[in-house]
């Protein structure tokens, strides 16, 4: 029997009344909201296009696997809603103190643009690890953070959000150089007016 896709409508129905019951803040729904857009919405596994076992609204990890039962709506939405949280509480720890001419100011200081377009690279590209995979906080090639977070760290917000137009990999998905352009203009949406 094959499951029914639920539409975007049904998802972001299902997101909004999880958020409800939890309790959810407001900044924490818009975000998953977005990335029910960008992620779009599976009860089953899939493979992601780089053969990365994919479900719910993107998550992947050791508990997804192919030929897995299929999820439920209802709980792939407490999924996203938690995975947008703690995304947002680890970038506040590990970016640290960010430089404004009025002192240091901290990740959940940012505008809420450049909180959704962080959260939104970062929940597609994670940590990192040197030797081993590009990410925010290390890179393959070398023990460092990325662009994006050495220019938050040093105050300098508008190469941040420049930084990531960087991400565009793998370049053969199309949907990737449209993401990270979505997520530059919205990192910039309302920095100008508060710089």
């Amino acid at each position: 029997m094959a499951i029914k896709k639920p539409t975007q409508k049904e998802a972001e129905a299902s997101i909004r009344r999880v958020a409800s019951k939890k309790g959810v803040g407001a900044l924490v729904l818009v975000i998953a909201l977005g990335a029910s857009v960008k992620e779009g919405i599976s009860l089953v596994v899939y493979d992601d296009g780089l053969g990365i076992p994919t479900t719910c609204f993107g998550q992947t990890g050791r508990d997804v696997q192919f030929g897995q039962a299929p999820r439920d709506l209802d709980g792939c939405s407490a999924q996203l809603l938690e995975r947008t949280q703690a995304s947002i509480d680890h970038l506040d720890r590990r970016i640290g103190a960010i430089k404004t001419s009025a002192g240091a100011i901290t990740f959940k200081q940012l505008t809420a643009g450049e909180q959704r377009a962080f959260v939104s690279v970062y929940d597609n590209v994670g940590d990192g690890r040197y030797g081993i995979k590009d990410g925010l906080f290390a890179q393959k090639k070398a023990d460092r953070v990325s662009h994006i977070v050495r220019n938050l760290r040093a105050g300098d917000r508008l190469a941040a959000c420049k930084s990531i137009l960087d991400w565009v990999n793998p370049k053969w998905m199309p949907g990737i150089k449209i993401r990270r352009e979505g997520e530059h203009k919205l990192c910039l949406s309302e920095l100008e007016v508060t710089l």
